[in-house]
């Protein structure tokens, strides 16, 4: 049995689907240490024990302070952490062995034609990958390579059971993908790409910003302590615990989504791009969410209710419906 498999490898989050199971995990990668020069003897015993993976003769273990091989990077995809994550997220949600594929790109990578290529190439074959010196074997058939946002309408317009419903195809759509590292903007004529075009921009500059305005914010500056990243954490808060204080930054909070969405706005106003040119417009990617309440919503404008695993459920959609007919590609 061949296996179809959809991953959106995000800067902060690996989303991934398969047929009969679905993760969302942060994208953390550590190169594992295997004579550590200390132990936490207070440490859980029962939480000491951390999955070991290995690619390459490189071990790693999903770790807080790892990191990811980086969405703004477009030489990520020919590096050994790249290959890992991919490897990696297919094994949480599959045994088998034989695989097709889809893999999302933000969208200024996926119009550069030889990045979409060697991706391909790169992937499609047989790659070993040993899970606490188990090994594993995965037989990748056929690679998919999408841009982020546009699978996220393919979620939208498409049910399960690739029914269209409500004639959602026969819209035009403006997708505005808003992910941790980069903004990723697609025009469609139903699920016909016209263009795409992107930027950097991200919740890496919301978390950039409010660290900042966190740590000019009297109380801190008062109490002289130094807020960091990891006091941050994975999602955001407007209340946070530091030396056994509670914080409340709602102020800075407010003021960052709102400008990250005006950045946003900007970024789409100096490529001409009007809202009304469309029938409907669709945000979606994690962050999203963050600033749903800031962003630019006229009527035909909405936040995608799966705005965070949109993505891989339409690339689940998308390589389903592609090779639906005993396992033959359809267009």
């Amino acid at each position: 049995m061949v296996a179809n498999i959809s991953m959106d490898n995000g800067n902060s989050t690996q989303k991934v689907k398969s047929d009969t199971k679905e993760e969302n995990y942060p994208n953390r990668l550590k190169i594992y240490d295997e004579n550590p020069s200390h132990r936490n003897l207070f440490s859980d015993s029962k939480k000491a024990h951390r999955t070991v993976y290995e690619v390459n003769n490189k071990k790693y273990v999903l770790d807080e302070e790892g990191i990811g091989s980086g969405s703004r990077n477009e030489n990520r995809y020919e590096t050994d952490l790249y290959l890992a994550e991919v490897l990696i997220g297919m094994s949480k949600v599959t045994e088998h062995e034989k695989i097709r594929l889809a893999l999302t790109l933000p969208t200024e990578h996926y119009k550069d034609l030889e990045i979409s290529e060697k991706i391909k190439e790169r992937f499609k074959g047989v790659h070993k990958l040993t899970i606490d010196n188990v090994r594993h074997t995965y037989d990748i058939q056929h690679v998919s390579v999408l841009p982020q946002g546009y699978l996220c309408l393919v979620d939208y317009i498409m049910e399960d059971d690739h029914m269209i419903l409500n004639n959602k195809h026969k819209y035009t759509y403006l997708i505005v993908d808003i992910g941790a590292g980069t903004l990723d903007i697609v025009e469609t004529k139903g699920l016909s790409i016209v263009s795409c075009m992107g930027g950097n921009i991200g919740s890496m500059d919301f978390n950039k910003n409010y660290l900042r305005r966190i740590n000019n914010n009297q109380a801190v500056i008062s109490d002289k302590i130094k807020f960091t990243l990891d006091d941050i954490d994975f999602i955001p808060q407007q209340e946070i615990y530091k030396n056994m204080k509670r914080y409340d930054f709602t102020k800075e909070y407010q003021e960052t989504c709102k400008e990250l969405a005006e950045k946003i706005q900007n970024h789409l106003n100096r490529n001409g791009i009007d809202f009304s040119d469309y029938d409907r417009v669709l945000y979606c990617g994690g962050t999203s969410l963050l600033i749903q309440d800031y962003l630019y919503k006229p009527r035909n404008a909405r936040v995608y209710k799966d705005a965070l695993m949109g993505n891989a459920r339409g690339g689940y959609k998308y390589i389903t419906y592609k090779y639906s007919k005993g396992g033959q590609e359809n267009g």
